[in-house]
């Protein structure tokens, strides 16, 4: 059970158990957020890593953001819903979401992998791959139903050290760093 303000219920259970999955993302490189950290000043080359990790963050939140443009335009617009292989739908929101998400990441970080669930993964070898399902909850977005999110994460060598997950229809965005903790609109989660 996540200790927050519930607007949707199922976005922070699922980003929790998300980030609770992946239960390394509580140790390592502390990002700051707001407060200043004494153990900063022993060791110049930590900045480098927060500064490093802020502009991770700050970037998936863009990219977020950038997604539910295409996401709200189609949302009670008329489109065509196709079945994937594995017998889900996909839609040009999807489509579009992720080209918009790709492209902030390529305009920040060329050098980096993407891996998107309707565009596959980039060509590149990278110790930096982005991971996208730019629209979760296709079948609820199909239905009109407001339950669906972006998510976007970001690995450094096979470990997850950023995560975002935007909900533009309830006007939920949540976010999580390596070492940082998880929050929703700035307010820190706990788990009892």
């Amino acid at each position: 059970f996540i200790e927050t303000g519930f607007r949707s219920g199922f976005l922070h259970l699922r980003f929790a158990f998300w980030f609770a999955f992946w239960g390394h993302l509580r140790s390592g490189v502390v990002w700051y957020h707001g407060a200043d950290f004494p153990a900063m000043q022993a060791s110049p080359c930590l900045y480098q890593k927060i500064d490093t990790m802020r502009q991770f963050l700050e970037t998936a939140l863009e990219a977020a953001s950038a997604a539910s443009i295409p996401i709200l335009e189609y949302f009670h617009g008329s489109y065509v819903v196709e079945t994937k292989s594995d017998q889900t739908p996909v839609t040009i929101a999807d489509r579009e979401a992720e080209l918009a998400i790709r492209k902030v990441i390529r305009d920040r970080f060329p050098e980096h992998g993407i891996f998107g669930e309707e565009f596959g993964k980039s060509d590149r070898d990278s110790e930096y791959m982005w991971l996208i399902d730019p629209l979760d909850g296709t079948k609820s977005f199909v239905r009109g139903y407001g339950m669906f999110s972006t998510q976007i994460a970001l690995m450094h060598n096979d470990e997850i050290v950023v995560g975002v997950s935007n909900a533009p229809l309830m006007g939920e965005l949540a976010w999580a760093t390596r070492g940082g903790g998880a929050w929703v609109e700035g307010q820190g989660l706990r788990v009892s």
